[in-house]
């Protein structure tokens, strides 16, 4: 049986998922090799590190912008294949054993079910996520609009990472605050300052960030050993004097925007199977493009 395609509906199967448009005009397999090549490159990416180092400073980019070509392409690939079957060509197109209503249907349900489960799945295999952060509260380390590359593979977790963990109280939100103590850490925080292990840390100041009626932002260098990084402190603001124990198997954490944060002062310890990963690198920033390949790490 011959049949025309259908140039409108060519385009909307194609934009319900890559490759769809292929199948509705015969060229299933260039569709899905497409597809599969994509997928492939993405694996070979994470499995060897390079999206969770440096390197993913270009390669987050590059592969969104990759993904999003190859959709057009795909797309557009997919209409002229079906504009040859229409006037004024009106090539002949015999009807495939997998032209039917309800592989149009199925094929999208699969491969939405199907990238869901591999995204959460890629996670532990690949060793990478990216993330985006939404507030304010890892400033001036981190600032809103950032997006950063996160080394889930990474169980080394010691004074100054930067975490991303779901939140304890509400484990569908997902947080990204600094390691302060570890297990077994003995922590005092007061008068902003932090005492660990009967250790000082100590406070050198950098600059007067704002100085409004409501926030007086202090911006600090914060050094441990040789571990240092960037902080803010609102002097108008008062903080609670707290001393602890970090117990076995969680961590304390706190956000350098250190009056402006919701941490572990709010949320409790975090236990270490709610950590994903390390913060490793800004690999893209709405806001300022010279924050990409900002350095996280501390180690």
């Amino acid at each position: 049986m011959t049949k025309s395609r259908n140039v409108l509906l060519t385009v909307v199967l194609s934009i319900c998922a890559p490759g769809l448009g292929h199948v509705y005009v015969g060229r299933a397999q260039k569709g899905l090799l497409a597809v599969g090549l994509y997928l492939v490159l993405w694996v070979f990416s994470g499995i060897t590190g390079l999206m969770s180092g440096r390197a993913s400073v270009v390669l987050m980019p590059a592969f969104y912008a990759i993904y999003i070509l190859g959709y057009v392409y795909l797309l557009i690939d997919a209409v002229l294949i079906a504009r040859k079957t229409n006037p004024p060509r009106n090539q002949q197109y015999v009807l495939k054993k997998y032209n039917r209503w309800y592989v149009y249907v199925v094929y999208p349900i699969v491969w939405s079910s199907l990238f869901l489960t591999l995204v959460g799945f890629w996670v532990s295999i690949l060793g990478f996520e990216a993330f985006r952060i939404p507030t304010g509260s890892m400033m001036p380390t981190l600032m809103i609009g950032d997006y950063v590359t996160v080394d889930t593979r990474t169980t080394n977790r010691g004074f100054g990472d930067v975490v991303v963990f779901d939140n304890p109280k509400q484990p569908s939100v997902t947080l990204m605050k600094r390691i302060i103590g570890v297990p077994g850490d003995q922590i005092i925080y007061r008068d902003k300052k932090l005492v660990i292990n009967e250790n000082e840390v100590t406070y050198k100041k950098i600059r007067d960030v704002d100085t409004f009626s409501d926030v007086s932002i202090i911006e600090y260098l914060e050094e441990f050993g040789e571990t240092n990084y960037k902080i803010f402190h609102d002097l108008l603001k008062e903080s609670e004097p707290i001393e602890f124990t970090v117990p076995d198997g969680q961590y304390f954490v706190l956000g350098d925007n250190r009056d402006h944060s919701r941490d572990s002062r709010y949320l409790g310890f975090i236990p270490a199977e709610n950590i994903h990963g390390v913060a490793t690198y800004v690999w893209f920033s709405w806001e300022d493009l010279s924050r990409m390949g900002f350095n996280i790490k501390v180690r």
